[in-house]
C-alpha cells in the first residue's frame, strides 16, 4: 500500500511508527476510564434490553411516572449493542464496554491518520495530540461515539472524491469510487439506527455536493456525489420509524436542552474547561491557515469547518467532532503545513533583497533529527504522565450507587420516587421501570417535567409545593458525582418534619414521606 511504503521508506520511518504507537496508547489512556454511576450509558443499555425483550422499538417515554410523550428512539441499535456486550459479557461486561469506547475512540482519528496526504513530520503527533486532548471529555460509552467513527469514515471518503491540489477529474468517476460512493447508502442507513447525528453527516455530505458542483462546473462526479447526497437523505428513513424520524428534531427545539450542559454554548455557566477549548480552537484555526494556504484548496472544506463551528458554538457536545473535521481538512491540506514550507516560506521573507534567484536550502537534517527526539520525548512523558493519573484514579467511579439501589429495591417505599437526574441511569439498568422513576438522561419528556424538577431541587416556592404532593412518597438522592448539588434539598429533608430519613451511606440517601409505620431506619 502506499501509505506503508511511505512510512518505510521516508527519512525517520521509524520514528513515524513510534509516533503512531504512542498516539494510540494515549488515546486508549484517555478513553479507558470505567462506568460511572452519573454515565447514560446505563440508560441506553437498559433500553437496548427493553428493545430485546420486546422485539420493537419504544415509541413513547419508558421508566418514568411522570408524563410521557411520543419519542422516536433514533439510537435504539447502538442501545442493543450496549445491553447486548453487557449481558454477554456478564460480570466482565462492564470491562468489554471499556475496551469497546478505546475502540471506538481509535478508529476516527486512526482514519485520519492514514488519510494523511503529505509526509509524516514531527508536527503531525502534535496535531493528533490537539485533537485527542481536545475531544477527550466526549470519550464515554454512548451512542455519539458511533457517529464519531460513521463521520471519519465519511470525511475519509470525501477527501478521496475530491482531493485538493490537484487538477479535477473529468469524465465519469472511476469504478472503484463508483462503489465507494455507493457503499455509503446502507451506511447512512445503519448509522441513522445508531445514533440522531446521522443529519451532521447529510448536511456534510449536501455542503461537499453543492460546494462541488459549483467548483467543478457540474461535472460528472460532482453530479455524481449529489446523487449520493440525495440518496443518502432518503436513506435517513429506513428505520423502524419512516417519516417521522425527523421529528426527532423538535426535541432540540424545546426548553429541557437548555438546562443540559452538554447542550449550552461554550460560554455557558458552567463553562467549558479551557484545556479542551483552547485546543480544539487552535486545531481549528490551523485547519483554516491550512486551507488558506493550498493552491487548489477545495470550498467544501471550508464549508465542513464553518458549519462545525457554528454546530460547537451552538453546544459544547461537537467538540470532538468539531476536532475530526479539523483533522480532516488539515489531512488533506497537508502540504500547506509541512515544515519544509513553512521553512522555505520563512527563509523567502528574511533573505536579502540581492538573492532573489536563490533557492531556500532545506532543513538541515541534524534540525529534523532533533525535532523528532524531542516530539518523541514530550510525547512520552505526556503519556506517561496520563497513565500515571489513570492509575491513582479507580476504574469504577465510587459514584455507582450499587447499594442504595439494592435497598430501594429491597424496601420499596410507598408512592413514587422523586430521584436525582444525573444518576438516573444506573437505576433504570437496576429497575428496569420497577419502581419508575420522576426523571432520566434521555430526555424524552414534556419540557415541564424538567423545569418541576429543577424548581424542587433549588427549592423555589413552587418546587416545595410540588415535593409536598402527595404522589411523590421517597426521595432518592446520590451525594457524589457530577451535576447539581444535592445537598441542599437534603439538608430541607433533614429539617422537614414531614420528612424521614431511613438510609444514608456515603453514595446516597432515602427519604420517605412520613405515614404511620414509617420509623424504620437502614443505615
Amino acid at each position: 500500500m502506499p501509505f506503508f511504503r511511505r512510512f518505510g521508506s521516508s527519512p525517520g520511518g521509524w520514528s513515524a511508527w513510534l509516533f503512531l504507537l504512542l498516539l494510540v496508547l494515549l488515546g486508549a489512556v484517555y478513553a479507558w476510564p470505567g462506568l460511572g454511576g452519573s454515565d447514560d450509558f446505563w440508560t441506553h443499555a437498559a433500553v437496548g434490553r427493553w428493545i430485546w425483550q420486546n422485539r420493537q422499538v419504544p415509541d413513547h417515554t419508558l421508566f418514568l411516572w411522570t408524563p410521557a410523550i411520543v419519542w422516536i428512539d433514533h439510537e435504539w441499535l447502538s442501545q442493543v449493542a450496549f445491553f447486548g456486550l453487557l449481558s454477554a459479557g456478564g460480570d466482565l461486561g462492564p470491562t468489554l464496554v471499556r475496551y469497546l469506547v478505546v475502540v471506538l475512540v481509535l478508529v476516527p482519528f486512526g482514519l485520519l491518520w492514514f488519510l494523511w496526504k503529505g509526509r509524516v513530520t514531527s508536527l503531525m503527533p502534535v496535531l493528533f495530540v490537539l485533537g485527542i486532548h481536545g475531544s477527550s471529555g466526549r470519550f464515554e460509552a454512548r451512542p455519539e461515539a458511533f457517529s464519531a467513527v460513521f463521520l471519519a469514515g465519511l470525511l475519509t471518503f470525501l477527501v478521496s472524491w475530491s482531493p485538493p491540489s490537484s487538477p479535477p477529474e473529468t469524465g465519469r468517476p472511476a469504478f472503484r469510487d463508483q462503489l465507494a460512493s455507493w457503499l455509503w447508502l446502507p451506511l447512512f442507513v445503519v448509522w441513522a439506527n445508531c445514533h440522531g447525528l446521522v443529519f451532521l453527516g447529510v448536511a456534510l455530505l449536501a455542503a461537499t455536493a453543492a460546494c462541488d458542483l459549483v467548483q467543478d462546473r457540474f461535472d460528472a462526479r460532482s453530479r455524481r456525489l449529489a446523487l449520493v447526497a440525495l440518496l443518502a437523505a432518503a436513506a435517513v428513513f429506513l428505520n423502524p420509524y419512516g417519516f417521522h424520524y425527523w421529528q426527532a428534531l423538535a426535541l432540540i427545539r424545546g426548553t429541557t436542552l437548555q438546562h443540559i450542559k452538554e447542550w449550552a454554548p461554550l460560554w455557558v455557566e458552567p463553562a467549558t474547561e479551557l484545556d479542551m477549548v483552547l485546543p480544539t480552537g487552535l486545531l481549528w484555526f490551523l485547519a483554516v491557515l491550512a486551507w488558506a494556504r493550498t493552491p487548489r484548496r477545495r470550498g467544501s472544506h471550508l464549508a465542513w469547518l464553518l458549519l462545525l463551528a457554528a454546530s460547537l458554538l451552538r453546544a459544547r457536545r461537537f467538540l470532538w467532532l468539531t476536532n475530526l473535521v479539523s483533522l480532516a481538512v488539515l489531512a488533506a491540506n497537508a502540504h500547506a503545513l509541512d515544515p519544509e514550507q513553512l521553512w522555505q516560506l520563512l527563509w523567502r521573507r528574511h533573505r536579502q533583497e540581492d538573492s532573489r534567484a536563490v533557492e531556500p536550502p532545506p532543513i538541515p537534517p541534524s534540525w529534523r533529527r532533533w525535532a523528532r527526539v524531542a516530539v518523541l520525548g514530550w510525547l512520552g512523558i505526556y503519556l506517561a504522565v496520563m497513565a500515571g493519573g489513570l492509575r491513582q484514579n479507580p476504574a469504577k467511579d465510587p459514584a455507582v450507587p450499587d447499594q442504595i439501589a439494592r435497598a430501594v429495591q429491597e424496601h420499596r417505599p410507598p408512592g413514587q420516587m422523586f430521584n436525582d437526574y444525573e444518576h438516573s441511569g444506573y437505576f433504570e439498568w437496576c429497575y428496569g421501570g420497577h419502581p419508575p422513576l420522576y426523571i432520566d438522561l434521555l430526555n424524552a419528556y414534556p419540557d415541564e417535567v424538567f423545569q418541576d424538577y429543577l424548581e424542587i431541587v433549588n427549592l423555589t416556592p413552587r418546587g416545595l409545593k410540588l415535593l409536598d404532593r402527595g404522589e411523590i412518597g421517597y426521595v432518592v438522592l446520590i451525594t457524589q458525582g457530577r451535576g447539581l448539588s444535592m445537598q441542599p434539598l437534603g439538608d430541607y429533608l433533614d429539617r422537614n418534619p414531614h420528612w424521614q430519613h431511613v438510609y444514608g451511606t456515603r453514595e446516597g440517601s432515602v427519604w420517605v414521606r412520613r405515614t404511620p409505620g414509617s420509623d424504620e431506619t437502614h443505615e
